[in-house]
């Protein structure tokens, strides 16, 4: 797994500091998505969908956009943005759960004028999935802290056991998980000038890639983003 994360990684950042360096821009956006992961598992010598769960997420954070000087028709997009992350009908809870990582677009101008910008491209991206999951002290424990809990149970009155069951295999605590998902799609949007060196956008897409929390699986997202970006138009 640390290998798989490793090498997306990589492979995203190349691709991102690979894209031509044009007249440059930056802004802040507004994100809002969800969508549904199914969690894979290895039966009868081939993957099968163990479980699924929904998530919804919202957030913000920066873009940065480079231009070709010459024809306008390309321009390189890259986010860089914090989500926090909602995951439902899931088999494990969550709580506090956020998601940062970068996004890079390779956005194609397909109509417009000098003040409206329509474009369309391919992205891929690299996010970590950071929060607390829901589990017992039976699975946090170790053998020897069990073991001393067992004796002081059977030394202890039934009612003080039936407690300490409770205590060791139902009473939930919370422990940080960390996961990656790596987003591939196609995003689509328009820039609408103000000024000469200010505009607002509008962006959304649709996104597909590998996402591991807890369990790894596919994970299939729709998003949106809004915002404004200064300098490249």
């Amino acid at each position: 797994m640390n290998k798989t994360i490793f090498t997306a990684t990589i492979l995203t950042a190349t691709l991102c500091l690979s894209a031509p360096a044009y007249p440059f821009g930056f802004g802040i956006y507004g994100s809002i998505g969800g969508g549904k992961t199914d969690v894979l598992s290895w039966s009868n010598d081939d993957y099968e969908v163990d479980y699924s769960y929904t998530h919804m997420y919202y957030g913000g954070g920066i873009i940065f956009e480079s231009a070709d000087e010459e024809d306008g028709i390309f321009h390189n997009r890259l986010d860089l943005g914090v989500e926090g992350m909602s995951v439902y009908a899931g088999r494990h809870d969550y709580r506090m759960l956020i998601k940062p990582g970068l996004v890079n677009t390779f956005a194609f101008r397909v109509a417009g004028n000098e003040r409206v910008r329509f474009w369309i491209g391919p992205q891929i991206g690299f996010q970590l999935l950071t929060g607390l999951k829901q589990t017992t002290r039976r699975k946090t424990w170790g053998q020897a802290r069990k073991d001393t809990l067992a004796v002081l149970m059977v030394l202890a009155p039934p009612a003080t056991q039936l407690y300490g069951w409770y205590y060791l295999n139902r009473d939930p605590v919370w422990k940080r998980t960390i996961g990656a998902a790596v987003p591939v799609g196609l995003a689509l949007g328009v820039n609408i000038a103000m000024t000469e060196t200010a505009a607002f956008f509008i962006e959304g897409g649709v996104r597909c890639g590998l996402l591991a929390l807890t369990g790894a699986g596919f994970n299939y997202e729709g998003y949106s983003h809004i915002g404004f970006i200064f300098g490249a138009i």
